[in-house]
């Protein structure tokens, strides 16, 4: 595809992105959770590195978060939190994705079309299950996964250990980056074409292998546009180390609470931003998936083509007809 051709990509699908309103606000709530489940795993390593490298006592710090939840009457809240962020996270969240992958396949029809969240939610039942097991195979090649292992693996294992390893890690996280690449398209033949689990997937690596370098273009744009990493790692980062401060430093209740309230705020604004970011990257895979389809298509009836007009060309063999003996000559 030409440069023209993805620019068209990128300006549908952000104007898919912020010409309807309410299917940002249909993500928002699940992102939230997602951007909160993502600061905790980040959180939990920061404090477990603080602790290795003996900044703060992590034994005192979690003490004291656990003493102010008992004190407070809070345990039934954050087990009822933790619960609901969990299955909003790895549950929902396939729902919500075939959701809006509906939404926008409409959208990107008839941009002028009314869509009706409810509506697609309930279409987005038949696609759901489907969906939640290719989070499920694809999970363990998931890069920020990768990546938290790593980092485990780093304050667990001796540095020997961790350094024999290492390379392990290395070849596994580029399996994982050409897996992620190679099922991009999974997820479209799921809920556009109503394709299974395993025949998306075979289905998304013959797409990619025949469109494999513009299939690279686009995930290098959708990196470039896809501030949501940036900002689940910077809030990810901040957020926790405000809290474990706040917490380990000052016992003023005034103080914590306009702490947690800025956290919630940072939150929120990140889990928007998720939002936009995850709708727009659908519509953008949407009308690649589309366009290279449709390249697909083409060739298989363009090779068709061919194939019956060769086989009308070539007439089949005939036996010649005997030729019939001379009559016997009657003067013999």
């Amino acid at each position: 595809m030409g440069s023209r051709k993805y620019a068209k990509i990128l300006h549908d699908a952000w104007e898919a992105t912020l010409t309807h309103p309410r299917l940002k606000w249909f993500v928002f709530v699940p992102s939230f959770a997602a951007v909160l489940m993502f600061a905790a795993k980040i959180g939990w390593q920061l404090v477990m590195f603080l602790d290795k490298w003996e900044v703060i006592d992590f034994w005192k710090v979690g003490s004291e978060i656990l003493g102010y939840i008992l004190e407070n009457g809070l345990v039934f809240w954050v087990v009822l939190a933790i619960i609901l962020v969990v299955i909003f996270v790895y549950v929902v969240w396939a729902w919500v994705e075939a959701t809006v992958m509906l939404a926008i396949k409409k959208i990107m029809k008839n941009p002028d079309t009314r869509i009706s969240v409810r509506q697609n939610m309930i279409e987005a039942t038949k696609y759901f299950f489907r969906i939640f097991e290719l989070h499920a195979v694809l999970g363990v090649f998931s890069i920020w996964s990768i990546m938290l292992f790593g980092a485990s693996m780093y304050r667990y294992l001796t540095p020997d250990l961790f350094s024999m390893l290492f390379p392990v890690l290395i070849i596994f996280s580029i399996v994982a980056l050409f897996v992620n690449i190679f099922t991009s398209f999974a997820p479209y033949y799921v809920t556009h074409e109503d394709s299974g689990l395993l025949q998306s997937l075979r289905k998304s690596a013959g797409l990619v292998f025949m469109n494999f370098g513009s299939t690279l273009v686009i995930v290098f744009l959708i990196i470039l546009v896809n501030i949501r990493i940036i900002i689940n790692v910077l809030v990810g980062i901040g957020v926790p180390a405000l809290l474990i401060w706040v917490f380990a430093n000052f016992t003023n209740i005034f103080v914590v609470a306009v702490s947690i309230l800025l956290g919630i705020i940072l939150l929120a604004l990140a889990s928007y931003l998720t939002a936009l970011v995850e709708i727009f990257t659908t519509g953008v895979w949407t009308k690649s998936f589309w366009r290279f389809r449709a390249a697909e298509e083409k060739l298989e009836s363009a090779e068709a083509v061919i194939t019956e007009s060769t086989e009308e060309s070539v007439a089949p063999l005939t036996e010649p007809e005997p030729v019939s003996e001379l009559p016997p000559n009657p003067q013999s």
